[in-house]
């Protein structure tokens, strides 16, 4: 295994959505989450620049390969002035040539300093204190070489200008390895993956837990990447996101589990076991020997740790149930660390067999509500239920707070759709009366009144149109003519126009 080159990234933006990573359409980035008390626990709202449109390929690999590592190099607190070298250096950085003209990089550079973000946000620091961010903000600003730095001087390089509110968070929170060389060498919608992975990949070896588990709505929601409801076009689409991280061997095996998300809609339960590459990171992020990487397909109990391993080596039914449905497993292990502060108890069958109820009755998402809420319920009515199935006389009341936070949660996706959508037909009117209006003041008044006389006498020698309508279409007439004299594109035709615009 080659040396790592370590890149270390914040653990508060980094798992957040800015960028849409596919040729197709933006998606509109909109997330919103509740506790199990009904309680919101995250808003993070992306509005990309009118100008310039949404952040894509090109724009993710400027923060992820050039910014970040920018970032990384820097003692805390950071400078709100960051140097990021010439445009050439740049273009090196990304391992690009300069085959096309700097004004790709300057575009997506106002791409992403163009993004307004509305988050409200809870944390931890560096120190372990919880922090909260409720703001909305741009995360910096460009300026290139020749333009004026704000002491004055003329720029000699690019640099990056960081707004106080992003400046803050990241001065405070803690960071998290990558492997930056890995990093760079993955397409975008690989990158990300393991950009997300990783948070969890690390938590998983350093717990000892088998496997890595992550829903594909959950996925879909955070790259962003376009969400599949039939199995096999998501498992093509997954094909191509796992693919690299299995030839590398950072996962050893992918195995995937239909369920149902919230809405009872088709989903998949994605469970990565890690590879050797993971554990080699592992190894030399926390500084181990390797000593504690266990055989590479040997089973999920050589990562277990010594007690449990122990214990379940006398409870063969145990082994069972957990075997045919990690996922209930999981469920009820959730359970035993928030009551019992212990989370390597092994499930009994009988709870198996209640976990696994709620998850084929009501899906994977609402299961985990289901544990979160009520768990919160009976502490506050001092209830310290020892199994798990002294929770299963709250799964009334918590489906009735879960379909409450749905509804909630839809009503909030379909506003922010439809504002969306109000947008963008306002920039097309916006630009279709700029268009019109250029090219009508290139015509003479002559041209005009030709124009329009013609019009008439085409309108007048058409006998089913009413005389008393005649003059209204007249202008509706004219109108037309006039906007397909200066090409302006219908609303269709405005949107593709765009699209391809942006994915150059």
């Amino acid at each position: 295994m080659s040396t790592l080159t370590i890149l270390r990234t914040d653990t508060v933006f980094a798992k957040l959505p800015i960028h849409t990573l596919t040729k197709s359409a933006p998606i509109a980035i909109c997330i919103n989450q509740m506790n199990s008390r009904g309680v919101q626990e995250l808003h993070w709202s992306v509005s990309p620049s009118a100008a310039y449109g949404a952040p894509q390929l090109l724009a993710y690999k400027l923060d992820t390969l050039v910014i970040n590592r920018h970032l990384d190099a820097l003692k805390r607190p950071l400078p709100s002035l960051i140097c990021l070298g010439s445009l050439r250096q740049i273009y090196q950085d990304l391992g690009q040539s300069r085959d096309k003209s700097t004004g790709h990089l300057k575009r997506a550079f106002h791409q992403n300093a163009g993004v307004y973000i509305t988050a409200k946000l809870q944390y931890r620091d560096r120190e372990g204190k919880q922090r909260r961010l409720e703001a909305g903000f741009h995360r910096y600003g460009v300026i290139f070489t020749g333009e004026s730095l704000p002491d004055g001087h003329t720029a000699d390089a690019v640099y990056i200008s960081l707004h106080e509110a992003y400046r803050q968070v990241l001065n405070a929170a803690p960071t998290r390895p990558v492997d930056y060389d890995y990093l760079r060498g993955l397409k975008p919608l690989a990158q990300r993956f393991y950009e997300l992975l990783s948070f969890k990949m690390y938590a998983a070896l350093k717990c000892q837990q088998p496997r890595v588990t992550m829903c594909y709505s959950e996925l879909c929601q955070f790259a962003p990447q376009h969400r599949h409801t039939d199995g096999s076009q998501m498992s093509k689409q997954m094909y191509r996101v796992h693919q690299p991280h299995l030839r590398s061997g950072y996962l050893a095996d992918v195995t995937t589990q239909s369920i149902l998300d919230d809405q009872g809609g088709p989903d998949w339960l994605l469970q990565y076991t890690p590879g050797p590459k993971a554990w080699a990171e592992y190894r030399v992020f926390t500084g181990r020997n390797g000593r504690d990487e266990p055989a590479l397909r040997a089973g999920d109990q050589a990562m277990e740790p010594p007690a449990a391993r122990s214990e379940r080596a006398g409870s063969q039914v145990h082994d069972l149930a957990d075997s045919r449905n990690p996922s209930a497993a999981a469920l009820v292990q959730q359970f035993y660390q928030s009551i019992h502060g212990a989370a390597d108890l092994i499930p009994q069958t009988k709870e198996i067999e209640h976990a696994t109820h709620l998850i084929e009755t009501h899906g994977r998402e609402f299961a985990t509500f289901f544990v979160d809420f009520a768990c919160h319920t009976a502490r506050q009515r001092d209830f310290h239920p020892e199994v798990f199935g002294g929770l299963m006389r709250y799964e009334r009341r918590a489906l009735a707070a879960y379909q409450r936070q749905q509804t909630k949660r839809a009503r909030e996706t379909a506003d922010a759709a439809e504002a969306q959508s109000a947008w963008l037909k306002q920039q097309y009117e916006q630009e279709s009366r700029t268009q019109l209006s250029a090219y009508r003041d290139g015509l003479s008044p002559a041209a005009l009144t030709v124009l329009e006389a013609q019009v008439r006498e085409e309108l007048m020698a058409d006998t089913t149109i009413p005389r008393y309508v005649l003059n209204a279409r007249l202008k509706a007439e004219l109108h037309d003519r006039l906007t397909r004299q200066a090409g302006v594109p219908s609303y269709e035709s405005w949107l593709r126009q765009r699209q391809e615009i942006l994915h150059e």
